[in-house]
């Protein structure tokens, strides 16, 4: 949605985006709390509705009966049913962690569509991961609120302590599953293979294997990662029929990036490529490089 090459649409997405954030995001999060399924829109959804502007507007008004003008129409009502209201406020300022984005200059506004790509795609990884595992895993007894308790402990687990699905301050150094070095990554890989295992189909060798810490081997710390990114990759195809969302190295600018990696090179996932093995030294968070805003 975010790869267009024209900059104020653009700058169009991401404003309307971030003024609807925190709402989209609390809708998600109730839909996560009760069990239920919401229901995704299709890439052309967001797009007619995060390029809505005045223009927009007025070229509706002046051909209501437009075939267009009726799918856009449609997509707003989508939303308001959705939202409870088709558009946010434009008076409102778009704003992302107190930062006010519409005054800011070129490098800080690329800065801050790098974050945006990061936050949407680790809310959409722990909410696909979420669906998939309740899809896999079905409660057995669908009013026993002690399995929900379970199941929401342990995928909670897969993601830092202070990581909710609405981030109440931007992260400033590298953890969770993207944290640069194995060390740092074991118990969340380690809380990632106790899901998986529970799974239908799942490896034996991931079933049986001992607890991942940061004791293991490095070697068969970075296999165990590699065979749980292809099964999570490759079961949720199989489910979705498409790709999944993955998590993504945090965004940092080359003048602050706090946590770079001082060892062996490392090995990225990479969107619509092949998957490297890591080698032995070094290790590959499951994890593509960082997030590409063009």
């Amino acid at each position: 949605v975010v790869g267009t090459d024209a900059p104020e649409r653009l700058k169009r997405y991401v404003l309307r985006w971030l003024r609807i954030r925190d709402a989209w995001y609390y809708l998600i999060s109730r839909h996560l709390d009760y069990g239920e399924a919401l229901h995704p829109l299709k890439a052309p959804q967001w797009r007619d509705y995060l390029n809505m502007s005045s223009l927009v507007q007025k070229d509706i008004d002046l051909a209501p009966d437009n075939k267009r003008s009726k799918q856009i129409v449609a997509v707003l009502d989508t939303f308001a049913q959705l939202l409870g209201d088709s558009s946010p406020d434009e008076s409102v300022v778009a704003k992302w962690f107190n930062v006010d984005v519409e005054s800011l200059d070129e490098s800080a506004w690329r800065r801050v569509l790098r974050q945006v790509a990061w936050d949407v795609a680790e809310v959409g990884f722990r909410v696909e991961l979420t669906e998939l595992d309740r899809y896999l895993v079905p409660r057995s007894a669908p009013g026993d609120d002690r399995e929900r308790i379970e199941r929401d402990a342990l995928l909670a687990r897969v993601f830092p302590a202070n990581r909710g699905l609405i981030l109440k301050d931007f992260p400033t150094a590298t953890d969770g599953l993207e944290a640069t070095h194995l060390d740092k990554r074991s118990a969340y890989l380690e809380a990632l293979r106790q899901v998986l295992s529970r799974w239908p189909g799942a490896p034996d060798n991931m079933k049986s294997c001992p607890a991942l810490t940061s004791s293991n081997s490095t070697i068969f710390v970075a296999q165990m990662e590699r065979e749980m990114a292809d099964y999570y990759c490759a079961t949720f195809f199989r489910v979705a029929g498409r790709a999944p969302v993955l998590p993504r190295c945090l965004p940092f600018s080359p003048l602050t990036n706090i946590d770079a990696p001082t060892g062996p090179e490392t090995a990225v996932i990479a969107p619509n490529d092949s998957v490297s093995v890591p080698n032995a030294s070094g290790s590959a968070p499951i994890t593509m490089s960082r997030p590409s805003v063009s």
